[in-house]
């Protein structure tokens, strides 16, 4: 697998920012496990960037520098987290441990991985806020497709209708004709494919052409058929927090405590599509980052997704590239474009995915999947129960007979379970 390149940003003063912002909240003692967690993770990732660039500049004692500086916060924060996490080993509380202790859940119908699924994004439209009009013609975004899932996607995000703050809605019939042609190709190609839609007739018809599974970023409210055909079609259902269209969701981003509203909202989704027939098994509930929320409120439910995972249900985080990373990322009067927010989301992704996370939705696959993989092996050490698991049947049998993904070789991968359920 090729090492991604790091953007042509990379500066010594933003290594220098974003480790001044991990030192400001380093882990302390009698801190929690998770914190010294993100802090460890975040400065292993400044260091990786520090690297990257003393290839191109080898010379550069600056670079050089915030490494040293890098490495060191990051021993200290792995001696700190093991020194908090200590206590916990010897106690009665360690037969309950948070999320990061919890063994990762499988969701039946989605293959399954011994870390964060990595789920690529494909916009088949002209307006997505990151790469809209990239992907229109659909032998373009089969070749996308094709391309994230040789980078390693586990699954294929396929969508024909812009969801960005103000985007304006598309007909059924189009949605229908950007979509279709692609989730077919894909899904014939042995890939695992979602359909991004909130309409119940567009998910019908893309799980015909061969989608393994729905993502509804209205999370059933925008179209009431469309739980039960999920729940007909036996299907894995990604419900994603959301309290209005594109266009007036900005405006309803109005929170006295986020995340235990958008917990007590997801409950009340989660209830009403398990009472329309949505097997739990199948569901994974979005906190839907971006969507109706401020930038503090994004960073609020990604510190706390521990409190989410109260919900007892396998959760998907979508933060690639949005515009609260570019703030958080803004030098001056320059933020930097969706592009070039790729190191950021690969950040996130390990964070979310060492916190519990499920799946990870990007547009970059490849340095978010190293991120995860980085997150699953720091979780390998943690302590875990053991959790009775039972098995479904489906209605509905996989079409996709080949590989979850393709590897750069272009070799099948091997499989996990005749139909990587």
């Amino acid at each position: 697998m090729s090492t991604p390149q790091p953007s042509a940003d990379v500066s010594p003063r933003s290594i220098g920012g974003f480790l001044d912002a991990v030192a400001s909240d380093e882990p302390t003692p009698g801190g929690g496990a998770v914190s010294g967690i993100a802090a460890a993770l975040a400065a292993g990732l400044a260091a990786m960037a520090g690297r990257y660039a003393l290839r191109r500049d080898p010379d550069s004692t600056q670079f050089a520098g915030l490494v040293t500086r890098a490495d060191a916060l990051r021993k200290r924060a792995v001696a700190m987290t093991h020194a908090n996490a200590a206590p916990a080993l010897t106690s009665p509380a360690a037969s309950s441990p948070g999320p990061a202790g919890r063994p990762r859940p499988d969701v039946t119908g989605f293959p399954r991985r011994d870390r964060a699924l990595v789920m690529g994004i494909v916009n088949v439209t002209p307006d997505s806020f990151s790469d809209g009009g990239s992907y229109l013609a659909p032998a373009s975004a089969i070749e996308h497709g094709l391309a994230l899932a040789r980078s390693g996607a586990d699954i294929l995000d396929v969508g024909g209708e812009s969801t960005r703050p103000g985007a304006g809605r598309v007909t059924v019939q189009e949605e229908l004709r950007r979509v279709l042609p692609v989730v077919r190709a894909l899904a014939a190609a042995g890939l695992a494919v979602t359909i991004d839609t909130t309409r119940a007739p567009v998910a019908e018809a893309a799980l015909e052409a061969g989608a393994a599974g729905v993502n509804d970023v209205s999370g059933g409210l925008a179209d009431p058929a469309m739980a039960r055909l999920a729940a007909s079609a036996r299907v894995p259902y990604i419900a994603m927090h959301w309290r209005g269209p594109s266009r007036d969701m900005q405006r309803l981003a109005v929170y006295g405590d986020v995340v235990a509203e958008v917990t007590a909202e997801l409950r009340a989704r989660r209830d009403a599509l398990v009472a329309a027939g949505i097997d739990r098994r199948q569901l994974v509930l979005d906190p839907g980052i971006g969507f109706g929320k401020q930038p503090e409120h994004n960073w609020a439910l990604l510190n706390r997704l521990s409190e989410l995972a109260t919900l007892g249900q396998p959760l998907l985080i979508g933060a690639s590239r949005k515009a609260f990373l570019g703030a958080a990322l803004r030098s001056g009067d320059r933020v930097p474009p969706p592009a070039a927010r790729d190191a950021a989301t690969a950040a996130v992704s390990a964070l979310a995915a060492a916190a519990g996370a499920y799946c990870v939705r990007v547009h970059d696959v490849p340095a978010t999947l190293d991120a995860v993989r980085v997150a699953a092996e720091w979780r390998r050490d943690l302590p875990s129960p053991s959790y009775p698991t039972r098995t479904i049947r489906t209605t509905r049998q996989s079409r996709w007979s080949g590989p979850c993904c393709l590897s750069r070789s272009s070799r099948p991968a091997a499989r996990t379970s005749a139909h990587c359920r």
